[in-house]
């Protein structure tokens, strides 16, 4: 019975990971958690970790597409409100106390987009805005953004937008 209890508590935790919402989540626990309490036999035992698998299944394939993680939405808020400061996968990860390697993977796992991906897609955004409602040089805009340089930016913002910086900005 403590195995059973055990491994529906890491499929709650994980479920949770992947944007179920935590009162579902734990809803459903409880209820396999008193159904595991009630069994008497092996036999039964199996048939509520079945049941729980299947239906801890179809809660993700429910929410999945729904909602993302409480901890994706905390990197999201960092990375906008850290776009003119330098940030690393380490600042990232303590962020939302996850190892680093692992965050990466599931940031692009949950979302399609790399952690640099997105990072770069929000900057650009930001170059965007900067360029059409300030007065800043291009080469201020890749320093206020944190870019290695001027052509790095460049070359992220035509892979962005299709366009380079200059032409962006005469066309405004």
């Amino acid at each position: 019975k403590y195995k059973v209890v055990c491994a529906i508590a890491i499929f709650t935790r994980s479920i949770i990971d992947v944007g179920v919402p935590i009162e579902k989540a734990y809803t459903i626990s409880d209820v396999y958690i008193m159904k595991t309490d009630q069994c008497q036999t092996n036999q039964q035992l199996y048939k509520v970790i079945s049941d729980a698998i299947t239906d801890f299944t179809h809660l993700v394939k429910r929410y999945k597409h729904i909602e993302n993680p409480y901890w994706v939405k905390i990197c999201k808020s960092y990375i906008s409100h850290h776009l003119h400061q330098h940030m690393t996968l380490d600042d990232l990860a303590k962020e939302v106390n996850m190892n680093p390697s692992y965050l990466s993977s599931q940031f692009k796992k949950l979302t399609g987009q790399s952690l640099k991906q997105y990072i770069n897609r929000q900057k650009i955004k930001e170059a965007q805005f900067l360029i059409k409602n300030s007065h800043y040089t291009l080469m201020e805009i890749a320093d206020i953004l944190q870019f290695s340089s001027q052509s790095h930016f460049q070359k992220v913002f035509k892979d962005i937008t299709g366009m380079s910086p200059a032409h962006y900005k005469n066309s405004k």
